[in-house]
């Protein structure tokens, strides 16, 4: 995926513990220095260099992506993606860290956009 300039929201799902909010009342707004998960409380907004890593997880029930501060645990909030190979293809254009766990493999899924 080409560079992307400006922000770009992407409607799905977020959790934080038991709270949860189901498509399409989550957000997950990307630009290239901030990032912002939104839908429940609390709200995830972090600037790229408060970043360590987003992490992608693919569990049964969809695919989450994390938020790993520098130097801290894993945020709470997450969103619930329903088209990862969109958030992962998004994030990758505003050059945000991503990693997927588990890892991508030639399992015949794949979450990459091609």
């Amino acid at each position: 995926m080409q560079e992307i300039d400006g922000p770009v929201i992407i409607r799905g799902g977020v959790a934080a513990g038991y709270r949860r909010a189901t498509w399409p009342f989550g957000q997950l707004t990307v630009e290239r220095d901030r990032l912002r998960i939104s839908g429940v409380s609390p709200s995830v907004d972090v600037r790229r260099d408060d970043v360590e890593e987003l992490v992608m997880r693919s569990r049964i029930f969809g695919t989450r992506l994390e938020v790993k501060p520098a130097g801290r645990p894993i945020l709470p909030t997450v969103f619930l993606a329903l088209s990862p190979s969109r958030v992962a293809g998004v994030l990758e254009a505003h050059g945000w860290p991503l990693r997927f766990d588990p890892p991508l493999t030639g399992s015949g899924v794949q979450m990459r956009p091609s």
